[in-house]
C-alpha cells in the first residue's frame, strides 16, 4: 500500500496519543486531515489549530465526509463503533492506528520500543540522541516532548523510531530490525487474559528481529530473560544486577543522577530526570544507540540534556509554594517507581497523590498490586475511576474497593469527587508540598486548574 497517494484522511479517535501522531504527520504533508473523537483535549486543540477538522461528541456515521479516500482508526475502537460500521461499507482503505504506522515505517529501517514500561521515555531519549547525531529520524511517539513539538517527526533520514504497544498486540505490523524489551508485566488483561499470553506476544515479536538486527534487553527482568532463546538477531542485554552493560558506582545528587556503565570504559551518564525506572530507560536508549555506532560524547550529551516528555514527572510549576507535576503512571509498577522517584527527588517534602485509576478492568485485576504502591506519598487522594469506552461494560468494581484495599495500609486515603480535589488540596496544603496528579484519564486537567 502506497500510503502517501491519499489526501483526504479521516481519522476515528483522533485524540488518541499515537493516532493523532498520524494525524499531524498527514498535516505536515499537506493532507486533508478530518476525523472525531468523544471529549476535546489539548491533542484535538492542536490537531485542529493545524488544520484538522474534529468533530466532537458521540461517534456519528454522518461525520465521515463523503469524499474521504482513507480511514485510520484508534485500536481502541470497538467494532460497534458506529462510525467504524460505517467505514466498513464503504469502498475505501480502513486501517488501524498500528497497521498504518507499520506501513509507514516499511520504507525506512524500523526501531520498535517495547515493554510494559518506559516506553515513551526510552523513545523520547533515542529521538533526541538520534536527532544530535544529525540521523533526521522519523518519530511516533505516546506522549509529547519539545524536542519534535509534540508526538511526531517525519524526518529524511533512514531510522523510523516508534513505541510498539502491546496492546491487542498492536507490535505485530512493524518488523523491527531493532527492538528494545524494556519491561514485562501482567497488564491489559481485559484482552490478554493472563500473563503467559503477554509472553507469547513478546515471544513473536522477539523472534521476527532479523538476524542482522539488534535485541536490546533488560536483563533484571525475569520474563524477558524466559525470551531471549527465541532471537534469531543479535541480544544485547543491560540492566543494574544483570547484562552486558551495568549500572553502577549510582549517585544522586538533587535533580541529577549520575553513574558509571560497566562494560563501557570511562563512560558515565548524567540524567536530570529522577528514578531508577530511568536508570533503566537510559541504559536501554544508549545501548541501542551504540549499536547504531552513535559516539559516546554524543549520547552523553544528549542525555544530560533531556529534560523528560509530557506528563512524565512534568513539572507543570508553583502555586503557593506549592509544586504541582502531572504524571501518566497508571500501573501499579509505574506508580511505585514514580512515587519512589518523588520522595529521592524531595526528600524533606509533604507529597501529596491525587490518583485516578484507568479502566474499571484493569483496577479489577491489579487492585492489591494497587493497593501496595502509595507507601511513598505522605497523603492520597482518589478521584473515580476514568472508564474506558469498550473496554469496562461487564465490570462491577468500583473505586470504593480499591479506597477499601488501601486503607488497610494507608488509613488516611480519601475520596473525593472531581469538583472537591481543587478546594481541598487549596485549603490543607501548605507551601513547600508538592501534588502529583497521577493517572492516564482526564486527571491530568486538574494540574492546569490547580495552576490557576
Amino acid at each position: 500500500m502506497n500510503w502517501t497517494q491519499y489526501n483526504k484522511i479521516y481519522f476515528i479517535g483522533i485524540g488518541g496519543i499515537g493516532i493523532s501522531a498520524i494525524a499531524k504527520i498527514m498535516l505536515e504533508l499537506k493532507k486533508q486531515v478530518s476525523g472525531s473523537d468523544l471529549e476535546s483535549s489539548s491533542i484535538t486543540d492542536e490537531l485542529q489549530k493545524q488544520g484538522a477538522h474534529i468533530k466532537i461528541g458521540k461517534h456519528q456515521p454522518g461525520n465521515i465526509p463523503k469524499d474521504v479516500d482513507l480511514i485510520i482508526y484508534s485500536n481502541a475502537i470497538a467494532t460497534t463503533n458506529e462510525e467504524y460500521k460505517k467505514a466498513k461499507k464503504l469502498k475505501v482503505p480502513l486501517k488501524s492506528y498500528p497497521e498504518i504506522l507499520g506501513i509507514m515505517m516499511a520504507n525506512y529501517i524500523p526501531i520498535i520500543i517495547s515493554g510494559t514500561h518506559g516506553k515513551s521515555t526510552i523513545t523520547a531519549m533515542l529521538a533526541k540522541i538520534f536527532i544530535q547525531a544529525g540521523l533526521d529520524p522519523s518519530v511516533v511517539i505516546g506522549t509529547k516532548i519539545k524536542e519534535l513539538d509534540g508526538n511526531a517527526r517525519l524526518g529524511l533520514g533512514r531510522y523510523f523510531i516508534a513505541e510498539g504497544d502491546e496492546y491487542k498486540e498492536a507490535f505485530q505490523y512493524y518488523n523491527p530490525v531493532a527492538l528494545v524489551v524494556n519491561n514485562i508485566e501482567a497488564d491489559h488483561l481485559d484482552y490478554f487474559i493472563k500473563i503467559e499470553n503477554i509472553l507469547k506476544a513478546f515471544e513473536k515479536i522477539i523472534s521476527g528481529v532479523p538476524a542482522g538486527g539488534f535485541l536490546i534487553a533488560n536483563a533484571d527482568d525475569k520474563n524477558i530473560s524466559k525470551l531471549l532463546k527465541k532471537a534469531k538477531c543479535k541480544v544485547i542485554t543491560y540492566g543494574i544486577n544483570n547484562g552486558d552493560y551495568q549500572a553502577f558506582h549510582i549517585i544522586r545528587h538533587g535533580e541529577i543522577i549520575r553513574f558509571a556503565i560497566k562494560g563501557l570504559e570511562r563512560f558515565d551518564l548524567i540524567l536530570r530526570t529522577p528514578g531508577i525506572h530511568n536508570i533503566y530507560n537510559a541504559l536501554a536508549a544508549c545501548v541501542l544507540s551504540l549499536a547504531f555506532g552513535i559516539e559516546h560524547a554524543t549520547i552523553q550529551k544528549a542525555l544530560s540534556d533531556y529534560k523528560g516528555a509530557w506528563r512524565r514527572f512534568e513539572i507543570k510549576g508553583k502555586k503557593g509554594g506549592v509544586t504541582i507535576i502531572d504524571d501518566y503512571a497508571h500501573h501499579p509498577t509505574e506508580i511505585k517507581f514514580t512515587l519512589q522517584a518523588a520522595r529521592e527527588y524531595y526528600p524533606n517534602k509533604k507529597i501529596w497523590c491525587v490518583f485516578q485509576p484507568h479502566s474499571r478492568h484493569r483496577t479489577k485485576k491489579l487492585l492489591k498490586h494497587f493497593a501496595q504502591s502509595f507507601t511513598n506519598c505522605d497523603r492520597l487522594i482518589l478521584a473515580d475511576i476514568f472508564k474506558v469506552a469498550g473496554r469496562d461494560k461487564n465490570e462491577r468494581i468500583t473505586i470504593d474497593h480499591l479506597l477499601d484495599e488501601i486503607r488497610k495500609t494507608k488509613k488516611d486515603t480519601i475520596l473525593l469527587k472531581d469538583n472537591q480535589i481543587v478546594d481541598h488540596i487549596k485549603r490543607y496544603t501548605k507551601s513547600g508540598d508538592v501534588v502529583i496528579i497521577m493517572g492516564a484519564g482526564d486527571i491530568t486537567k486538574l494540574a492546569d486548574q490547580l495552576l490557576k
